[in-house]
């Protein structure tokens, strides 16, 4: 990216319209994060670049309003409380990516089986292009707990993984500065260019774009997909293997829309009504 091309962000003291409305369609999820301050970093973060869409995932509701409420968070979000008092709670990460199209994963760790890897610039173009091109369309950052990160499961469920470029030798950020370094990106990438010249190719002549899938339909096919190897004998549940794991990568692979998703689900209950 080319940081003496940016186009000045503050007009006005404010953000444009068009601009606000395209970053209020970007959840940041943080994963069980640990430490109060770094929510209320993290809200800082998010607030200074222009996003206002903070998730939490916790299966504890109590918990994650502690953390919210804690003084260390509120002392750290430095005039982003608004972000603190609004930030949205998930009981699981699925339930956070439900209403999201597309999902990236920030680790470091490369694993056996994940989403497709992306450089951080190749992700958040795509994201960038979706939210251009799809107006109704959202999509998700996904942070895991400071120590352990996220979990293989946690992994599989977001489209795309992505990494910073830091020192190999010594590449652990605090939380609060991995979402600002995203943050700053994206932001900066959609002041700059805009959706690429790919999403241009691809971008219907029709003002009423086809929906493409939420992550809580294609979750929902998987499951169907999973019941309908059971049900056929095709899957033995004592040795299930990564077949799960295996049909999120194949799905991640492609943009399912939403019509998609629902044929495959349609016709996977219809053959799970006939084999019961």
């Amino acid at each position: 990216m080319d940081f003496q091309r940016a186009v000045p962000s503050v007009e006005q003291g404010q953000d444009s319209q068009r601009l606000r409305a395209l970053l209020d369609r970007v959840h940041w999820v943080l994963v069980s994060p640990s430490h109060p301050g770094n929510v209320g970093a993290t809200a800082r973060a998010l607030k200074v670049t222009g996003f206002y869409q903070l998730w939490q995932v916790d299966g504890s509701y109590d918990l994650a309003a502690q953390r919210l409420a804690d003084p260390q968070a509120e002392a750290m979000a430095s005039g982003a409380d608004d972000l603190l008092q609004r930030a949205h709670h998930a009981e699981n990460l699925d339930q956070a990516l439900a209403p999201c199209v597309l999902s990236l994963a920030f680790t470091a760790r490369p694993r056996e089986f994940e989403p497709p890897r992306r450089a951080l610039q190749d992700g958040l173009q795509e994201a960038l292009d979706l939210l251009c091109s799809h107006p109704e369309a959202r999509v998700a950052m996904v942070f895991g707990a400071e120590r352990a990160g996220l979990t293989n499961d946690e992994l599989m469920s977001c489209s795309r993984v992505c990494g910073l470029s830091v020192n190999p030798g010594f590449g652990s950020l605090n939380l609060s500065q991995a979402v600002q370094v995203v943050a700053y990106f994206f932001r900066h990438l959609a002041l700059q260019e805009g959706p690429g010249e790919q999403a241009r190719q691809r971008m219907p002549a029709d003002p009423r774009p086809l929906a493409l899938a939420p992550a809580a339909s294609v979750q929902a096919l998987y499951s169907t997909l999973e019941q309908l190897a059971l049900a056929s004998g095709y899957l033995n549940p004592k040795e299930p293997g990564r077949f799960r794991d295996r049909l999120q990568r194949l799905a991640s692979r492609t943009q399912l829309l939403e019509d998609e998703a629902q044929l495959l689900h349609g016709l996977s209950r219809e053959i799970l009504k006939r084999l019961g």
